[in-house]
């Protein structure tokens, strides 16, 4: 009885833990409102939330981007992308944001793309903010059309929590494509699997070899 208890309430800990905090539209895909001009691009001001999912941050604006641009550039997942810097002659620290609906004091992490090109000049940098947490991160990679992958953990604090990426810098572009947030459980919970599973196991092979006798 007791190794049935301690393997049913393992797996209600387990199934009760998000495996994701959604974030809508990661990829930037969902073009229900995309209005491309004549280089298929699209021009978000500040505080717009055309791009389902997404606010738009900063002073100034960013650029949506589709996979017939004449700059070279593709998207890292699917087919489109972000240029946090824009069109502007200003342009860092503009950005996008998003409120995820998470478990308070559960671990995750956040993970995106970041885009350089030489062409366009290198380092790009963006800085994401999830809750209090935040961290710039810089891609120097030389060539063109290059991604780079990066994370930032976090201890979310309430049932929702705010991620902002914020181009930070670039001369005239910094790609972002692909965001995610990840739950992570605790080891104590990777455990508790671990010894469900081992008890499981020895359960089904007892009954088999009882099975057997009979």
């Amino acid at each position: 009885m007791m190794k049935r208890a301690h393997f049913f309430w393992g797996s209600v800990l387990l199934a009760a833990s998000p495996a994701w905090a959604d974030v809508q539209n990661p990829s930037f895909e969902d073009v229900t409102n995309f209005i491309s001009n004549s280089q298929d691009t699209m021009e978000l001001l500040a505080g717009s939330t055309a791009m389902p999912g997404w606010t738009v941050t900063g002073s100034y604006e960013i650029a949506w981007i589709g996979p017939t641009n004449p700059f070279g550039l593709k998207a890292q997942a699917g087919s489109y992308f972000l240029d946090l810097t824009g069109y502007d002659t200003t342009p860092t620290g503009n950005g996008v944001t998003q409120t995820l609906t998470t478990v308070a004091g559960e671990n995750y992490t956040l993970s995106f793309w970041l885009g350089s090109d030489f062409n366009y000049g290198i380092p790009a940098a963006i800085t994401a903010q999830a809750g209090t947490k935040s961290q710039t991160f810089t891609s120097s990679a030389v060539g063109p059309n290059a991604w780079t992958e990066f994370s930032l953990p976090f201890i979310a604090t309430s049932t929702s929590t705010e991620i902002t990426l914020t181009g930070q810098t670039g001369q005239h572009y910094i790609g972002l494509d692909d965001v995610h947030v990840e739950f992570v459980p605790e080891p104590l919970s990777l455990g508790l699997l671990a010894a469900d599973l081992g008890s499981l196991a020895l359960g089904c092979l007892i009954l088999a070899v009882r099975r057997r006798r009979a």
